[in-house]
C-alpha cells in the first residue's frame, strides 16, 4: 500500500516538474497581462453613484455592456448641456462601471490566459507520451491506469495555483483600494479560476486520450479556448447589438437564441456568476458537474484504450 501511495506521489511530483519548466515563461505574461489590464483601472476615478437608467431600456439586464451602455446614454443626457456651451465635462466612473471594467478585462484576460495554457498542456500530456511510446511503459508499472491519469491530472493543476493566487491578490488589491463600496469579489474570483482549470485540465486530458499525435492534440484543445472565448465575446456585445439593431429599427429576435447559444462558453458562465454573485453558486455547479463529467469519461476512456509498444 505505501508503495502504491509513493508511486503515486511520484507521478505527480515528476508530472509537474516535467511541465514547469515549460510553464515559467507563462507565468511572467500572465504577471504582465494582469498588471497591466489593472493599471489601467488605476488610470480613473470612481465614484459611489447610480446609473440612471430611465433614459433608455435594455433587454440584456444580467450583461455587463448593459450597464456600460447605460451609462454612456445617462452620461451622454446629463452633459450635453456642458457640451453645448463649450465645456468638457469631466468623465468619472461610477464604481459599478469599475467592477465591470475589472470583469471584462482583467478577468477574462486571466480566464482565456489559464484556460489556454492549461489545455495546452494536458491535451498533449497523454498524447505525447503515446507518441514517444513511454505511455506504454509507464501504465506497464505497478500503477493502475486510474493512478497515473489522476496523478497527470493533479500535476496539471498544481500548475496553475501560483497564478491563481496571484490573481486574488491583485483582485483584493483593486477592491479595497478602488472599489471599496462594492462587494469584494476576490474569492469568487478565486474559486471561478480554480475551476476553470480543473474544467480546461479536463477537457484536454480528454482531447489527449482521443488523439495519438501531439500536434494534433495540442491543435483541438487549443481550439476549443478559442471558441469558447469567441463566444463570451459574442455575449458581451449582444446590448450593444441589440442598441445598434434598435436605433436603424431592424429585427432583434435571432438575438434571443445568439444568447443562449454563448452560454455553452464557461467563461460566459464565470462571468455572469461575478457580475452577479447572487446567481455564482448556480453557475459555479454547473462548471463543476461539466469538469465532473469530462474528466470521469477521459478518464474510463484511458482505461479502455489499448497502448501500442
Amino acid at each position: 500500500m505505501l508503495s502504491v501511495i509513493s508511486g503515486f506521489l511520484s507521478i505527480v511530483y515528476n508530472e509537474t516538474r516535467r511541465l514547469i519548466k515549460s510553464f515559467l515563461i507563462s507565468y511572467v505574461w500572465f504577471a504582465v497581462l494582469v498588471l497591466i489590464s489593472t493599471y489601467a483601472l488605476f488610470a480613473e476615478k470612481y465614484v459611489d453613484l447610480s446609473i440612471d437608467g430611465a433614459l433608455m431600456a435594455f433587454k440584456y439586464v444580467d450583461n455587463p455592456m448593459t450597464d456600460v451602455l447605460s451609462y454612456i446614454v445617462s452620461f451622454a443626457a446629463t452633459s450635453s448641456s456642458e457640451v453645448m456651451s463649450g465645456n468638457v465635462p469631466t468623465l468619472v466612473f461610477p464604481v459599478s462601471i469599475g467592477v465591470i471594467f475589472f470583469i471584462l478585462v482583467p478577468l477574462m484576460l486571466s480566464l482565456t490566459f489559464i484556460g489556454n495554457q492549461i489545455i495546452k498542456k494536458a491535451s498533449t500530456t497523454i498524447a505525447g507520451e503515446d507518441e514517444k511510446k513511454t505511455l506504454f511503459i509507464m501504465a506497464s508499472s505497478p500503477q493502475t491506469r486510474q493512478s497515473i491519469y489522476i496523478g497527470k491530472f493533479i500535476g496539471l493543476i498544481l500548475l496553475t495555483i501560483p497564478m491563481i493566487i496571484f490573481f486574488y491578490f491583485i483582485t483584493d488589491r483593486v477592491f479595497t483600494s478602488l472599489f471599496s463600496p462594492a462587494y469584494n469579489v476576490g474569492i469568487l474570483v478565486m474559486k471561478l479560476l480554480f475551476i476553470n482549470a480543473v474544467l480546461f485540465a479536463s477537457a484536454g486530458m480528454f482531447v489527449s486520450v482521443l488523439f495519438k499525435n501531439e500536434k494534433k492534440a495540442s491543435w483541438a484543445g487549443t481550439r476549443i479556448v478559442t471558441v469558447a472565448a469567441t463566444l463570451t465575446s459574442i455575449w458581451i456585445m449582444i446590448p450593444f447589438i441589440d442598441f445598434m439593431l434598435n436605433l436603424t429599427n431592424n429585427s432583434m429576435d435571432f438575438l434571443i437564441y445568439l444568447e443562449k447559444l454563448t452560454w455553452l462558453s464557461p467563461f460566459t458562465l464565470g462571468l455572469m456568476a461575478v457580475y452577479n454573485p447572487s446567481v455564482f453558486a448556480g453557475y459555479f455547479n454547473i462548471l463543476i458537474a461539466a469538469s465532473v463529467i469530462l474528466f470521469l469519461i477521459g478518464m474510463v476512456t484511458f482505461i479502455k484504450q489499448d497502448l501500442e509498444y
